[in-house]
């Protein structure tokens, strides 16, 4: 029984310390960054898709107020940009953004995302009204921020089917 005990210590310790050292390799070329503000059921003014890099707290104050009556969120520019991406109007929910990887580079930063679009599961029930998903991003760089996009499947949300 005890050496079943140790076996089963050695693999945890052995996966533990292997996943550290992955994932230490993958944080020096990831940036961080994390989400300041984001919604899918709301119209902006225009409802026009853009994608914007604010690099000051004015741009995103004013740009936030576009969107959402939320308070800004304190960013320390100074370390800070906030990437805005915005889907544009959309003709009911299940539109949704999710971020794929945000990479440093030795002089950019690249941003992936996936513009999801809702499943055609007939069982997966959505907003039937008009949407707008959009996302501010807090991106830890002063770099330039390259932006690219792909495409795929939003999932049904658990409650719908």
């Amino acid at each position: 029984m005890a050496s079943y005990h140790s076996l089963i210590t050695l693999a945890l310790t052995t996966a533990l310390i292997g996943g550290c050292i992955a994932s230490d390799d993958d944080d020096d070329l990831n940036a961080r960054h994390y989400t300041l503000h984001t919604a899918t059921d709301t119209v902006s003014s225009e409802g026009v898709k853009t994608t914007r890099v604010l690099d000051n707290s004015w741009d995103y104050r004013s740009e936030l107020s576009d969107y959402s009556n939320d308070s800004a969120a304190s960013v320390d520019f100074n370390d800070y940009k906030v990437l805005l991406i915005d889907l544009g109007l959309r003709p009911s929910g299940g539109y949704a953004i999710r971020f794929d990887d945000v990479r440093e580079e030795d002089d950019y930063v690249r941003v992936e995302y996936t513009l999801l679009t809702p499943s055609s599961d007939i069982n997966c029930h959505y907003t039937s009204g008009y949407t707008n998903p959009f996302v501010f991003e807090a991106i830890e760089t002063r770099k330039e921020i390259l932006v690219s996009e792909s495409i795929g499947t939003n999932s049904c949300p658990p409650d719908t089917q």
